[in-house]
């Protein structure tokens, strides 16, 4: 029983890594696009005219979609497995905290 109970333990801990790297990656795709216009914004040498809608359409109408993606598997590298440690150690104490309740 304690070999079957040890697999299923490391299977379930594989499952957190990979999902804490799909959820990691998931969000950093989304945000993205959000987070080049704020930099933009942040090292514009004038002011900027508009809402973040706006500066997002001006960075396509001027550079293309590809601008949006400048920099994501940098993202990506450092956002998934950082995403993958966070949700794995949260499992883990959770588990430990959990089966060191006492029993009612």
């Amino acid at each position: 029983f304690l070999d079957s109970a040890a697999a299923i333990g490391a299977a379930s801990t594989r499952l957190n890594y990979a999902l804490g790297i799909l959820a990691g990656c998931t969000a950093a795709c989304a945000t993205h696009p959000i987070d080049v216009a704020k930099t933009r914004i942040m090292t514009s040498a004038g002011t900027v005219e508009g809402g973040l809608f706006d500066v997002l359409r001006g960075l396509v109408d001027a550079e293309g979609w590809p601008v949006l993606l400048k920099g994501l598997v940098p993202r990506l590298l450092y956002l998934g497995p950082l995403a993958s440690l966070v949700l794995a150690t949260n499992e883990v104490i959770a588990g430990l905290l959990i089966s060191s309740r006492p029993r009612a």
